[in-house]
């Protein structure tokens, strides 16, 4: 079985708004869809919200949606997405050397 990822991002000079969907499936209904807006607060400093979608029959419910809160920093560590939600905190960083 292959996944597949299809991302679109559409940016300005104080936002950026991206939608990427990942496994669509149309024979059995299923597939992820996540929509993400980030507002510029700073130079270094984005913030915004995330939405999330999941479809598939084999969960209970068959689907699932989950609304985050989202930032992304840009400084000597990248951190490209941070999201609060209820009793979770993920992040992912790198390191970006600016010489």
């Amino acid at each position: 079985m292959a996944g597949y990822q299809l991302a679109l991002d559409y940016r300005t000079q104080y936002t950026s708004t991206s939608i990427t969907v990942a496994n669509i499936d149309l024979v059995t209904n299923s597939g992820i869809l996540v929509l993400q807006h980030l507002a510029r607060v700073t130079n270094n400093l984005d913030i915004g919200a995330e939405f999330l979608y999941q479809a598939n029959p084999m969960m209970p419910g068959g689907h699932i949606g989950i609304t985050s809160f989202a930032t992304r920093y840009r400084g000597m560590i990248n951190i490209e997405n941070l999201n609060f939600e209820k009793n979770l905190i993920i992040f992912s960083s790198r390191l970006v050397c600016r010489c």
